[in-house]
């Protein structure tokens, strides 16, 4: 008898175990096609998504997933793996919207159809947050670090010392590049923009009017873009940190400490031991602390008139000056309590 009813039960058994494949097929299919689809027809916005040198397919499927443009990583991958394509998505800068089906994406993707994009470098940072934004925008770490250590034989360096950084002198301003851009020829534009404005204000001979190499004065626009954003009274400090240089005081800047601090790795403190602290030791720093607009050096070449010797940030946002220190003391005292509790 268990004989006549155990072949029933395996056919029952089959039936029900094929009926199941067949239906996570169908699902797994469905959803393979849903994830292959556009992830939403009405969203045309295109999104720019930088591809990395060296990025995988995995990576860029993650990527395209977090910014929404696809539904799912792992319907890109697959899709890849079944076309072949694995390793011949190529780097660059691409707009995608997620109106696109995930094989046009990974079409443009395999035929490079790049698109060029700005890049903006802001002025008042320093190379390493100027590192982090040639990063964000798809350069490796590497080529950055080599680029930065690179000899540039050109007009603009003529008075830079050669053991000192290129702080100062990438040139903030909006640049548009594409995927044939390197770091080595995007520096290159900055420097040569650097020196078309240098050019076109006439700066240099102002420059050396003041007794300045446009290093020395590339170091001090530095330090006064850091002191103030305000075109006239960046003017003024310019007058009171070159009376202070020519009569061999110290310039007493709060930001040349923080930035020694940076370089060092350690908590800010008037008495770090740098060349970079105005605030312990006179005359110039070796190179300057940030980028600045043309504006700051124009104030260095084109100082105010005046015989101030110091100067204070209040916290109605003015700067006072003065000639004396008792003078300054007593605008300190006035004008500056939140800010200088601070330094």
């Amino acid at each position: 008898m268990m004989r006549l009813h155990a072949r029933p039960r395996r056919r029952w058994w089959l039936r029900a175990s094929l009926l199941g494949l067949l239906a996570l097929v169908i699902i797994s299919v469905g959803w393979y096609v849903y994830a292959l689809s556009p992830r939403d027809s009405n969203d045309s916005n295109r999104q720019l998504i930088v591809v990395t040198e060296g990025m995988s397919s995995d990576q860029i499927a993650r990527l395209l997933e977090s910014k929404r443009i696809i539904h799912s990583q792992l319907a890109f991958r697959v899709y890849i793996e079944l076309q072949g394509g694995k390793g011949r998505l190529q780097a660059g800068g691409y707009r995608f919207a997620a109106s696109e089906p995930v094989p046009q994406i990974i079409h443009e993707l395999e035929t490079g159809k790049i698109e060029a994009y700005n890049l903006t470098i802001l002025p008042g940072i320093r190379l390493d947050q100027i590192k982090q934004i040639l990063v964000d925008a798809g350069f490796g770490a590497g080529a950055i670090d080599t680029a930065y250590s690179e000899h540039y034989d050109l007009p603009l360096f003529a008075s830079k010392p050669a053991d000192v950084n290129l702080e100062g002198y990438i040139f903030p301003e909006t640049y548009q590049i594409d995927s044939s851009t390197t770091v080595d020829s995007l520096l290159r534009r900055t420097f040569q923009q650097f020196n078309d404005e240098l050019d076109q204000a006439q700066l240099p001979p102002k420059l050396q009017a003041q007794g300045l190499t446009l290093h020395q004065a590339i170091i001090l626009a530095s330090i006064v873009g850091k002191e103030t954003a305000n075109p006239d009274d960046q003017k003024q400090v310019a007058q009171v940190f070159l009376k202070r240089w020519r009569g061999g005081m110290v310039l007493g800047s709060d930001p040349t400490y923080h930035y020694a601090a940076h370089l060092l790795g350690v908590e800010p403190s008037v008495t770090i031991d740098s060349p970079y602290n105005t605030r312990k030791f006179p005359g110039l720093p070796p190179g300057a602390i940030a980028n600045f607009n043309l504006s700051t050096l124009e104030a260095v070449a084109n100082p105010a008139p005046g015989d101030y010797l110091y100067f204070v940030a209040g916290d109605d946002g003015k700067t006072y000056f003065a000639r004396t220190f008792e003078e300054h003391q007593q605008n300190v005292q006035k004008y500056c309590h939140r800010l200088c509790s601070d330094t």
